[in-house]
């Protein structure tokens, strides 16, 4: 799995800042996008689809009794079926498309919040989603 995330990585940062110095940008300065929600989700930054997609919910007072978060979505739909969400989540949040926007603007720099709980979860290797993108 480091692995993976590593080629994932270095592939990204060498492709855009390859790109960047074909446009006359500087690559001794960072230029990166965060792509927050996608291997660890915060539901305030995607509020509809986690709650119309996901099957989360917003909560207004105490978030522990709701599924606000991604532990409180897995107590609420059971592991096997969160799998199911989350996974799909994955695979379509962020995709091969969106790395093609990232080097095209020159980018050199991505950030990948991710929970380590991924790594018990794809103990096996990374699913094909992870391996299309790097």
């Amino acid at each position: 799995m480091r692995l993976h995330s590593v080629a994932l990585g270095t592939g990204l940062l060498g492709a855009t800042a390859v790109t960047a110095a074909k446009n006359g940008l500087p690559v001794d300065k960072i230029y990166g996008v965060n792509l927050g929600s996608w291997l660890l989700v915060e539901p305030w930054m995607l509020p509809d689809e986690w709650v119309n997609k996901m099957g989360g919910e917003r909560c207004d007072a105490d978030c522990s009794a709701c599924a606000a978060s991604e532990f409180g979505l897995v107590k609420k739909l059971g592991q096997e079926k969160a799998d199911q969400v989350f996974e799909e989540h994955w695979a379509t949040w962020f995709t091969e498309k969106d790395v093609d926007e990232i080097v095209a603007a020159g980018l050199n720099s991505v950030r990948i919040p991710w929970a380590t709980g991924l790594l018990n979860h794809w103990w096996s290797g990374p699913p094909n989603f992870i391996l299309e993108v790097a």
